[in-house]
């Protein structure tokens, strides 16, 4: 399953950083991973670019710090329609660290298993390694495609945040 990764850094240059370590040292096989990261202007994100021998894409996402509104939804639907060539997306926050191996892969398979699903979520791990989830967050993730989940395509589903306006 092919797998597009995207986060959006918004001045978190040091969380999205961890992130993408945290990514690359728990998936070294990123054979069918397309990692992209949407720079809010941030003025050093050139921090992230050890990531690009790794692959990673790193570019302008047309927003800058000082827009008014969170701009995030715009962003990642913009960024969906403009690369639809894949089978799934995982938007996540840059604040996401990895702590298991092949997570993504984990989830990729769970989604395959579920013909119906139209994504999966992670548990998040808290401190004492008991996990949760958020109802609220689930019901959100499941109506406009946020972050911490992996989706299919937009090309195959209904959600009406990835249709073009």
């Amino acid at each position: 399953m092919r797998i597009q990764v995207v986060t959006i850094n918004h001045g978190t240059t040091d969380y999205a950083d961890l992130f993408l370590r945290s990514l690359i040292a728990h998936h070294p096989d990123r054979s069918e991973l397309r990692v992209l990261v949407l720079d809010n202007d941030s003025g050093d994100v050139q921090r992230l670019d050890w990531a690009r021998r790794f692959g990673v894409r790193i570019r302008a996402s047309g927003y800058s710090l000082d827009a008014s509104v969170n701009t995030h939804g715009e962003i990642l639907r913009d960024a969906v329609l403009a690369e639809p060539d894949c089978d799934a997306y995982l938007f996540a926050d840059s604040d996401v660290c990895f702590v298991s191996d092949d997570t993504l892969g984990a989830m990729a398979r769970e989604l395959d298993s579920t013909p119906d699903a139209f994504a999966v979520e992670a548990i998040w791990a808290n401190e004492d390694d008991t996990g949760s989830t958020s109802t609220t967050a689930t019901a959100f993730i499941r109506s406009v495609c946020w972050y911490a989940t992996i989706r299919r395509s937009a090309r195959r589903s209904n959600c009406w945040a990835c249709r073009p306006r």
